[in-house]
């Protein structure tokens, strides 16, 4: 349930992003795919202001963590791996405990 509730907020942060950065207003919302790699990006051909002709941005979440970088120019990639002792608090899968 919680790892539902950091998808819901990684999805929020990237439309609100989106809609900041590009200037979408909320009803439009911005469509969201992903590449073959997971990558996330804007779907609609959107005009990207010139201040950021390369916009994109990346999103990772895991423990307590939801992180988005976003980067007007360049590629950007994220990912976040939750500190060990946060990782060790929260309850483990069947398949986790088969491993240990």
């Amino acid at each position: 349930r919680d790892d539902q509730k950091r998808a819901l907020l990684s999805r929020l942060m990237q439309r609100r992003c989106c809609e900041e950065l590009l200037g979408l207003a909320r009803a439009a919302a911005a469509p969201i795919s992903r590449t073959k790699g997971g990558k996330p990006f804007v779907t609609r051909a959107v005009s990207r202001p010139d201040s950021a002709p390369n916009f994109n941005y990346n999103v990772s979440h895991e423990g307590a963590w939801v992180v988005l970088a976003s980067e007007p120019l360049l590629l950007v990639g994220v990912d976040v791996s939750a500190p060990r002792a946060a990782r060790a608090r929260r309850p483990r899968a069947p398949a986790d405990a088969a491993e240990a």
